[in-house]
């Protein structure tokens, strides 16, 4: 009897393709956003925003919309899905330029904890690496007023995580953060 096989991941759409379901005005954001981004010494920071945008805009094909958190440059991007004749927020993704991405997704712990892909030591997470990965759960009763870009991710009973990821941390964090958005993506996506 053949040993049965890992299912594989769905294969991403390109940043491009992800870029160009967005509308004119969140495409031109996002190329000033980029042009500033590519204009620092480092590379990191905007391969790193491409490739959450490419991950969270593919699991959450519905075009994305792009938000100025404040005059400083700051934004988030949330990413929505198709709900009846609305739409639902099921991720987002922040940049305060202060060396950091969160990352916003429902409420999977207990999943991500069975399924291992974290493990607790006392108040941290650590990847299956045993790299620390800083996790704060988010509900309409632990964050009084919380800010537009994932408001609407909290409240009706619904609860929601950021996780979030220093520019300089190694691959392993990353990799452990599309495992997460996978999973979460699991709930909210149909079979087939």
């Amino acid at each position: 009897m053949p040993a049965k096989s890992k299912p594989t991941a769905k294969p991403l759409d390109s940043f491009d393709d992800v870029l160009n379901r967005a509308g004119v005005k969140d495409r031109t954001n996002v190329q000033r956003y980029l042009t500033v981004t590519d204009a620092e010494p480092s590379p990191v920071h905007g391969q790193r925003w491409r490739d959450l945008v490419q991950l969270l805009g593919s699991l959450a094909p519905t075009p994305f919309q792009t938000m100025s958190l404040d005059t400083a440059g700051h934004n988030a991007v949330l990413f929505l899905i198709a709900d009846g004749k609305y739409r639902m927020q099921v991720f987002a993704l922040e940049d305060r330029k202060d060396g950091v991405l969160s990352v916003y997704i429902p409420d999977v712990l207990d999943a991500a904890l069975k399924a291992k892909l974290l493990s607790k030591k006392g108040d941290q997470y650590l990847t299956a690496g045993k790299t620390p990965l800083k996790v704060d759960a988010l509900s309409a009763a632990t964050v009084a007023d919380p800010p537009k870009h994932f408001k609407n991710m909290i409240g009706w009973n619904r609860k929601a995580l950021r996780i979030t990821i220093d520019l300089a941390e190694a691959t392993e964090s990353m990799e452990t953060l599309e495992a997460l958005c996978r999973l979460a993506a699991e709930k909210f996506v149909p079979p087939g």
